[in-house]
């Protein structure tokens, strides 16, 4: 049995959830603007309602991005204080990844889209359940014509707030795309606590000190840059 915390941020909210083993047993949820001010009261909430000391939590089961860099930061910053203070370790958790696996169809590629800002989109495609799926992040002509290119054979399923952002990218270069109903912008505080579990159990990920999962590429990294 693992008693857990899980510290999760979408593109709007900063999610907070106590799990034992695979149940959600405490959750609360804040407005990603104001989270750096509360999260910390939030954590002591969460704990006391579900009469949970810090020091029985076996591990932080921490979003690790791909996502909004400011709220990432914040999130991990406060998992690794929580981590230096009590000893207890973190086990870091690709948000992308795990949003695509979350959805993953089985007669169709399903593909992850989520904005990264600044006409690019972050994107998972996974072709079957059984394969990784291939992920990066890239400007959104050229995320949609990989994305075209690997799912040749049948219409690719797509979820994602980068689905909405780019609707009009989307609807010229993937026209045959098969839009979820109810469309989610990005992964579940469950799914992602499912996650963390699995490699708390497979002891994988797990660290003392977690840095963000920065997939986009440096301004000085771009070629042709003077």
């Amino acid at each position: 049995m693992a008693i857990y915390l899980v510290l999760h941020t979408t593109y709007l909210t900063v999610d907070l959830a106590l799990y034992n083993d695979t149940a959600c047993i405490g959750f609360v949820q804040h407005d990603k603007k104001t989270a750096s001010k509360k999260i910390i009261s939030l954590i002591h909430q969460i704990l006391e309602q579900n009469n949970t000391p810090l020091d029985s939590i076996d591990f932080f089961a921490t979003h690790q991005g791909p996502g909004p860099f400011t709220t990432l930061r914040i999130l991990i910053a406060t998992a690794n204080g929580l981590s230096f203070a009590t000893g207890t370790p973190i086990v870091g958790v690709n948000g992308l990844t795990t949003f695509v696996h979350e959805h993953a169809q089985d007669d169709r590629a399903t593909v992850a889209l989520l904005n990264a800002y600044t006409g690019q989109a972050y994107y998972a495609i996974l072709k079957s359940r059984e394969q990784e799926p291939i992920i990066g992040c890239a400007p959104i002509a050229t995320a949609l014509t990989l994305i075209k290119e690997q799912c040749k054979t049948s219409a690719p399923y797509l979820v994602g707030n980068g689905v909405k952002v780019f609707s009009s990218e989307v609807a010229a270069l993937l026209p045959q795309a098969i839009i979820a109903d109810d469309l989610p912008d990005s992964c579940s505080v469950h799914a992602l606590a499912l996650q963390g579990l699995k490699q708390w159990s497979n002891k994988e990920g797990i660290t003392q000190q977690l840095v963000p999962l920065y997939m986009k590429e440096h301004y000085a990294q771009r070629p042709n840059q003077s």
